[in-house]
């Protein structure tokens, strides 16, 4: 059984990526440039968060109200790679905590910044700041094993004593559920099309013209973050699947 299926889309948040000025690639993950061109036209599109699409705010509130149960009042809690900050938005409402946020494109917290006394957008962390609970939602998907790896690493030297990280992605596990309800031989045709596809992607971006969908990241198995964790010399406390998306809590070694 593979322990990482590669994503691939060909949109995002309502915008096709066919419509943006900027090179797809099937073998190649997204660029900063990429991201750059996408949020140009991502903030013509939307000028706050009611204007999102309905599917996704509900997925970002009900991922908000699965971390409300992870956080206690008055912990200082960092949001690594927020992006906009919607479950921010909806988090900062319902939990009196001092939230902190970080992404590399500062300029994507707009919406939020300045909107809350208790939210900070940060240009850097800084060693002198400890944080009960780091989480990190939809990141590590897009970024490779080792540097997954690396992040974590990074990060664990933010968190205090007793504190926590967690990671939220795509679940992996709900798709392999799905998958053995089918019969062996659907699931053994899966396992072989995951194998070979990245061999036919190459092939295929040789033979059109303009590439139409983009190499998105990974879906990965716990055991695979488990891996993950281990090698970043994390403890893994345990997990759980909520809001079709799976969450990983872990802790220091002490």
């Amino acid at each position: 059984m593979l322990q990482e299926k590669r994503i691939y889309t060909d949109n995002w948040l309502g915008i096709s990526f066919s419509d943006l000025d900027i090179s797809l690639s099937r073998t190649s993950l997204a660029t900063s440039e990429f991201y750059s061109c996408f949020y140009k036209k991502f903030f013509i599109n939307y000028s706050n968060y009611d204007d999102l699409p309905a599917d996704y705010l509900r997925s970002k509130k009900e991922t908000s109200q699965e971390l409300l149960r992870l956080l206690n009042s008055g912990n200082n809690v960092l949001s690594y790679g927020c992006g906009i900050g919607t479950i921010e938005n909806f988090l900062i409402k319902d939990k009196n905590i001092n939230l902190y946020l970080f992404d590399f494109a500062k300029k994507n917290t707009k919406w939020i910044e300045g909107k809350y006394e208790n939210v900070h957008i940060l240009d850097s962390l800084n060693l002198n700041r400890k944080y009960n609970t780091i989480y990190l939602c939809q990141v590590l998907y897009s970024l490779k094993y080792n540097e997954c790896i690396n992040l974590l690493k990074k990060l664990k030297n933010y968190l205090s004593v007793n504190g926590q990280i967690i990671i939220i992605n795509n679940s992996y596990e709900n798709l392999l559920s799905q998958t053995r309800k089918s019969s062996i031989g659907k699931l053994l045709f899966n396992n072989v099309k995951d194998f070979i596809r990245p061999l036919y992607n190459i092939v295929l971006s040789k033979l059109i013209r303009k590439e139409q969908i983009q190499f998105w990241g990974w879906k990965r198995t716990y055991k695979r973050y488990q891996q993950v964790l281990k090698s970043a010399q994390l403890k893994f406390e345990y997990s759980f699947i909520a809001a079709n998306q799976s969450f990983i809590i872990a802790k220091l070694i002490l």
